[in-house]
């Protein structure tokens, strides 16, 4: 189980560092009694009837809606402030499913092992932390790999093998997390990538970095646990903050999208992997 990453400060700049992620503490999310020698939080807030894609059980997510006095204690528990902001994507997020998601009953998310709604890579939470981990093995690589260029130097050099070290940290908490969920893990898998130029690898960078926050933020509404909650939102946060800075490096808004970032499916995220992830996935 995970804490949220510090708070960093914003960038000021294309190179501005970042601070990586720590482990987080315990939640006491589990049902919505008060902590003893408390008074039980009146509700404030109506309910929010959004129901989870894949589930007729409440997500996580909702659990939280539902509950202020729940919420409140979640979000002290994952980082305040910064994972108010996260959850508050994530819940408009669950707004817009029936865009966001794809049916789960259509023949072709049985068939298609390779993306087909997730389904190669477990149901509920399981499959959930085994593409989020495929995805961090991907990004792995991927800055390993552009780390051994000569195309950086002096400051940007440093953000990107902070960025390298970030995600290595990902693996882990992901790791961890698929332990916990005891439904088999998703094997590391083949990469290739092809550096032929300083504007070109960057160019490719901003890309990569910008498909991990609409990865995470799109099965976030889907996730049961408020523990794998916890380590989806302690993760995106890094990762907005990385894409962020790669924007403004190039010479981009930091948030392309405007003030909403936008959710990815799983065949969305996987389709922007296309030619540098070069195997399909294996839950073993």
């Amino acid at each position: 189980m995970w804490r949220s990453p510090d708070s960093a400060a914003r960038p000021r700049g294309a190179d501005a560092p970042h601070r990586r992620a720590r482990r987080p503490a315990a939640l006491a999310f589990r049902g919505s009694s008060p902590p003893r020698g408390q008074a039980p939080a009146e509700r404030e807030e109506e309910p929010i009837t959004h129901q989870s894609a894949h589930s007729s059980e409440p997500s996580a997510v909702e659990l939280l809606d539902r509950d202020p006095s729940s919420r409140k204690r979640f979000l002290t528990s994952v980082g305040g402030t910064a994972a108010a902001g996260v959850l508050a994507s994530v819940t408009a997020a669950c707004g817009q499913q029936e865009k966001v998601f794809p049916n789960t009953e259509a023949p072709q998310a049985e068939e298609n092992n390779q993306v087909g709604g997730g389904t190669v890579f477990g149901e509920g939470d399981v499959g959930i932390v085994n593409f989020a981990l495929l995805l961090e093995y991907f990004e792995a690589d991927f800055y390993d790999a552009l780390n051994k260029t000569d195309f950086f130097s002096g400051k940007v050099k440093d953000f990107l093998r902070t960025v390298e070290e970030n995600e290595r940290e990902h693996l882990e908490i992901l790791r961890e997390l698929s332990k916990q969920q005891a439904g088999g893990t998703v094997q590391k898998p083949d990469t290739k990538f092809n550096f032929t130029s300083r504007k070109q690898a960057l160019a490719i960078t901003v890309f990569v970095e910008n498909t991990g926050p609409g990865a995470y933020l799109g099965q976030a509404p889907r996730i049961q646990s408020a523990d794998v909650l916890a380590g989806a939102l302690a993760i995106h946060t890094i990762e907005a903050r990385q894409a962020a800075a790669l924007n403004m490096m190039v010479g981009r808004k930091a948030s392309p999208d405007g003030p909403m970032a936008r959710p990815f499916t799983i065949e969305e995220s996987l389709k922007r992997t296309e030619g540098m992830l070069i195997s399909t996935p294996v839950v073993t």
